[in-house]
């Protein structure tokens, strides 16, 4: 320090670093690497001139750094909470589609390998001769399912027949809010499957107009009976027709607008109104869309 502040050069007789000349000052910040005006403790740079060489050795010695005041330590934490709260319901929310995708998607593929699987040791849905059974008898729907599917599926558990209330659900809802009623956790007539991995498959038997039957509907919850338990969030459906063997995803036969407004829509008007979010999301390449009614 000494040596810094008896140095000479360029010709000039003293060194006016510490004369109170700022262009001085400015050069010889720039000149040497370490700086010389050290941080004063209560947080002011002082200016120090060449008389007080013992105060300039004092602060060299201490070599204080300035620090954050608890205010500011607190107002950016402030900050990084306000910015966290605004972005971590969209992160939560994108990971919470991307797993529902993933996990319908999964049980899209292994329904049909069992149900192709079944084909080959069973033959064909519409040989099975399905037109003795009622469409209320559940011990016919569970006769069903014991035979053709539930032999080629890996199960977490034994099923249940029974209703999805006696199972665990302590409700079901449409994307509108109302009660939902396909699935009803009332229903006594569902047959419920544990699959092996964490999804719920409850098959029911679907009819036409005249009563006859005319295949299953199978509707799925990705995560049991955990919530939310609405249908088109955690909640979808598939329907297999036996007359031509076919699985598909409940609507998917209808445009991607109809869908949208009819059958995947928070509008109230009927037991329909979430069951062809499957579909739409089948429909979009396996993509919750920005347009979806997560």
């Amino acid at each position: 320090m000494h040596a810094i502040l008896e140095k000479r050069g360029g010709g000039a007789p003293e060194n006016k670093l510490l004369k109170g000349n700022f262009l001085g000052l400015v050069l010889n910040l720039l000149k040497f690497k370490k700086p010389i005006l050290p941080c004063h403790p209560e947080g002011r740079a002082r200016r120090i001139s060449k008389k007080n060489k013992q105060e300039i050795l004092r602060f060299a010695q201490n070599d204080k750094k300035c620090a954050f005041t608890m205010a500011e330590v607190l107002i950016t934490i402030g900050i990084i909470g306000i910015i966290a709260a605004m972005t971590l319901p969209s992160l939560i929310g994108n990971y919470q589609k991307k797993v529902t995708v993933e996990r319908l998607k999964q049980t899209y593929s292994i329904l049909s390998q069992a149900f192709l699987r079944s084909q080959v040791d069973n033959g064909e849905p519409r040989e099975w001769d399905l037109g003795r059974y009622s469409k209320n008898d559940s011990a016919a729907l569970e006769e069903i399912c014991k035979l053709y599917i539930e032999p080629y599926l890996q199960m977490n558990g034994k099923p249940k027949r029974g209703s999805l209330k006696n199972a665990g659900w302590k409700s079901y809802h449409l994307l509108s809010g109302e009660v939902s009623e396909r699935p009803s956790i009332n229903n006594s007539a569902m047959y419920i499957m544990p699959l092996a991995n964490g999804v719920s498959i409850m098959p029911s038997f679907n009819s036409d107009s005249s009563g006859k039957l005319v295949g299953l509907l199978i509707y799925v919850d990705i995560n049991g009976p955990a919530g939310p338990n609405i249908s088109g969030i955690d909640g979808f459906c598939l329907s297999l027709y036996f007359e031509n063997a076919q699985l598909s995803f409940w609507g998917s036969g209808q445009s991607r607008e109809y869908i949208k407004q009819n059958s995947c829509t928070r509008k109230t008007g009927g037991v329909n109104t979430s069951l062809g979010c499957g579909a739409l999301i089948f429909r979009d390449n396996w993509e919750i869309t920005a347009d979806y009614p997560w």
